[in-house]
């Protein structure tokens, strides 16, 4: 049927003309907006924990606040049914309530880190996407039996599922990110019904006009519209935030959650000690009182230096491979960080080595041994590494983190909530068991930091995050140093403080964005 479709000879495309109106008009942040395709009803989430159902004037008709985040609701495509998402622990629980709030539905925990919008097949089935760290999974949820059924959608190597989505003819599509950050729109069968060449995030489909509307390569994430044969017209710029999600009714008037947001690194007194208006994090401080940091202030991931009351680049990349580790050499002249599976060494000025891990799954942490060599790991193999690249030893230990503290030449290794350490990677008989970590300590265990005999680490729980610390010397618990909503980042200055890399100032506020000539259409 679908290729039916497509053979239609295509025509050339009239973009529609749109106008802006606000929904919501609240101080703070609204946002995840799903509208009811035929029916005069918005849902939306405010604050986090709080469901909201408007009409499309964005009058509210009901409101619930729950005691952990919500996210995602979506509509059925012709009932005053929605379907949304509650995290709890480390697991997420859909729900279904009718348009006045009453329950009809609630499924069994499922373990989760994020997750999609669900998306109505039926009255009894619901296809839902799940993310975790390391991967994502689509399943067929029946709500009559409870079943939970995976959906082998084709992935090659290093591919990733991102979302699924109805589209032409109400089959049902599934974008995926390539190995090479470029996009694809593809059905169970593998055929690619279209491409993008750069990561697509966010995309839905106006069935008045047969196209996906999606960010676009931008810095700021605007709007474009893409029709089976690749035709393309420009949707909406954004000119009050970023886009972070679309729902399209059967009109072609778009719903859009514009947030504005930034992430700066705070001191103690909790002020930006950069700027206040760029998105920085993954702070890391030395003796000598220098910080570098990643930001996406360019719209990419690049490296600074903060040192003498200056702000220097050390980075020049163009592409969308991510930065997430950070460290100084012992005797602080290098910086190590990596650019997705690739371990790359700074100096104060410059980029001096880029090399492949080469280990056979994802990096997920690196560090310095000492300041000739470097380790990488990808959670099941630890390799070492002279500083031109050369691997000087592999080790295959399975674990769910890593770190190697210089001072004290151990390795420090999280599996199964326990924290263990050792002394050589040679003999893994040798190993220490420090102490057992409670699920919330452990769940999302990253960021580790060493000062001196405490180590300190980020967790995740229910969507809060928690800085730990703990003295390795001592058999006392870890310690609470600090928690919130939405802390990507932190680090330990040499006096004991936290550096705090947060998001914060948060905006979001819900956009009609009407279609013109349907609107024509309607009042004729």
């Amino acid at each position: 049927m679908l290729l039916l479709f497509f053979n239609h000879k295509p025509q050339l495309l009239t973009p529609p003309e749109y106008k802006v109106e606000d929904i919501s008009y609240e101080l703070g942040l609204e946002f995840d907006i799903a509208a009811h395709f035929e029916q005069d009803l918005i849902a939306y989430v405010s604050q986090f924990n709080q469901l909201v159902i408007a009409n499309k004037l964005g009058n509210q008709l009901y409101e619930h606040s729950f005691n952990t985040r919500v996210a995602h609701p979506s509509w059925h495509p012709n009932k005053d049914l929605v379907a949304f998402w509650q995290y709890i622990e480390d697991k997420c629980v859909l729900k279904i309530i009718s348009s006045n709030g009453k329950q009809l539905h609630e499924t069994k925990a499922v373990s989760c880190d994020r997750i999609e919008a669900p998306l109505w097949q039926s009255d009894d089935e619901l296809t839902l996407v799940v993310h975790h760290w390391d991967n994502s999974e689509g399943f067929l949820y029946r709500l009559s039996t409870r079943q939970f059924v995976k959906i082998p959608v084709p992935l090659n190597k290093g591919e990733k599922l991102i979302k699924a989505l109805k589209a032409w003819e109400n089959q049902t599509f599934y974008l995926v990110k390539q190995v090479n950050y470029h996009s694809k729109l593809i059905t169970l069968d593998g055929n690619i019904h279209l491409s993008w060449p750069y990561p697509i995030w966010l995309a839905t489909f106006d069935t008045k006009q047969q196209t996906i509307i999606t960010n676009d390569e931008s810095k700021y994430h605007n709007l474009i519209a893409t029709h089976w044969d690749q035709q393309q017209y420009s949707v909406m710029r954004s000119t009050q935030g970023i886009f972070s999600t679309l729902s399209i009714d059967k009109h072609g008037d778009i719903f859009a959650a514009a947030e504005s947001w930034q992430v700066n690194i705070k001191d103690n007194d909790d002020l930006p000690i950069f700027s206040s208006s760029s998105i920085d994090y993954l702070p890391v401080s030395n003796l000598l009182g220098e910080t570098a940091f990643m930001s996406r202030r360019t719209g990419v991931c690049e490296v600074y230096l903060h040192a003498n009351d200056k702000i220097r680049q050390l980075s020049f990349h163009q592409g969308h491979e991510y930065v997430g580790i950070l460290n100084w050499s012992p005797d602080n002249s290098l910086l190590l960080s990596n650019r997705d599976n690739h371990i790359v060494l700074y100096d104060r000025n410059r980029t001096t080595k880029q090399f492949s891990s080469n280990l056979p799954l994802t990096l997920k942490n690196a560090g310095w041994i000492n300041n000739k060599q470097v380790w990488g790991s990808d959670g099941e193999n630890i390799y070492t590494y002279d500083l031109t690249g050369r691997i000087t030893s592999k080790t295959q230990l399975k674990n769910d983190f890593i770190g190697f503290h210089h001072q004290t030449q151990q390795w420090l290794i999280l599996k199964e909530q326990q924290l263990l350490t050792t002394t050589t990677l040679d003999n893994l008989n040798n190993i220490n068991v420090l102490t057992t970590l409670s699920k919330q300590q452990a769940n999302h265990f990253r960021d580790v930091r060493f000062q001196n005999q405490s180590m300190y680490w980020l967790s995740q729980w229910s969507k809060q995050d928690y800085i730990w610390q703990f003295d390795m010397q001592k058999s006392n618990a870890p310690e609470l140093k600090k928690s919130g909503s939405l802390i990507w980042h932190y680090d330990i200055k040499p006096d004991g403080s936290l550096l705090i890399a947060k998001m914060e100032s948060i905006e979001g506020d819900i956009k009609k964005i009407s279609n013109k000539r349907a609107i024509k259409t309607r009042l004729n």
